[in-house]
């Protein structure tokens, strides 16, 4: 593992960069996790970092300084860049849907570590009168008991994964790095995919599996995987979890759209239109 190097301090109770100070003591600079002194080594050959003066490396002094260095940019940032929303279909080995683009969102407002409902996320950014929570993954991603409330809450979350960046990352491009377009932004939870699973399943056919031997069946397949004297039909594990019709389980059966064609966002709100449904749209 890549040595962590601390590259802000707090100074006059401001978070600085290393760029900012001079170097060795006269940075006047403190640990932004246990309050220790620090300096500054600014050399010739070593890279530029912040280190514990007279004392052990603070053990969280990395992770707290780049937590808080991604909320303030957050507090001041107008905009910022969220990743594409893709609807995963549960058990089922189809390519996900597409819900919503990646896409430049305004922010109104931003709350930093305050409690809702239990939880208490790095972040919350207000966006044209709605709220979603970003969390930063400097060390430690969102586990599975902070992932239950949040879903439990119904705010959709991104998590912005900062533990693989560059250790000599500037100001300007962490704040590249938080606002902008980047792989390492993810939405661990968001509300939409459930309204959308819904959808797509109240307008999907129920259809039955029937058990022949080792084998399960769908009788009368949509779209004719597989006939067998006249009579389509198609394999479950084989051919219906793979199928993009394939919207999943209920009791002993399936849900299958095959019959009205629909796979997609676009092919879900071409059929409403043309049948004059009333939907509401997000």
């Amino acid at each position: 593992m890549k040595k962590q190097h601390l590259l802000y301090g707090i100074r006059n109770n401001k978070l600085v960069h290393i760029s900012e100070v001079e170097k060795g003591i006269k940075c006047d600079c403190t640990c932004p996790a246990c309050k220790g002194r620090l300096i500054a080594k600014k050399g010739n050959k070593v890279i530029h970092h912040f280190a514990h003066y007279n004392a052990d490396e603070c053990e969280y002094g990395y992770q707290t300084s780049l937590h808080l260095a991604a909320k303030e940019i957050l507090l001041n940032a107008k905009e910022i860049f969220i990743p594409a929303l893709f609807l995963k279909i549960p058990f089922s080995n189809r390519y996900p849907i597409k819900i919503v683009d990646a896409q430049m969102v305004k922010i109104d407002n931003v709350e930093v570590e305050k409690t809702q409902d239990n939880i208490i996320p790095d972040v919350i950014v207000y966006s044209l009168g709605r709220k979603f929570y970003v969390e930063i993954f400097v060390t430690h991603a969102i586990d599975e008991d902070k992932l239950k409330k949040i879903k439990k809450s119904k705010i959709s979350t991104i998590e912005i994964d900062l533990s693989k960046i560059d250790r000599e990352i500037t100001d300007e491009e962490l704040k590249h790095f938080i606002l902008d377009d980047c792989e390492e932004k993810s939405w661990k939870y968001n509300v939409n995919t459930e309204l959308w699973l819904e959808k797509f399943k109240m307008i999907a056919d129920k259809k039955a599996i029937s058990v022949r031997r080792m084998a399960q069946h769908i009788d009368y397949c949509p779209i004719k995987m597989r006939t067998y004297r006249g009579k389509p039909y198609a394999n479950f594990r084989d051919d219906c979890i793979y199928c993009e019709y394939y919207f999943g389980d209920y009791d002993n059966g399936i849900l299958c759209t095959g019959s009205k064609m629909i796979a997609t966002k676009e092919d879900y709100l071409n059929y409403i239109k043309n049948n004059n449904k009333n939907i509401i749209m997000d």
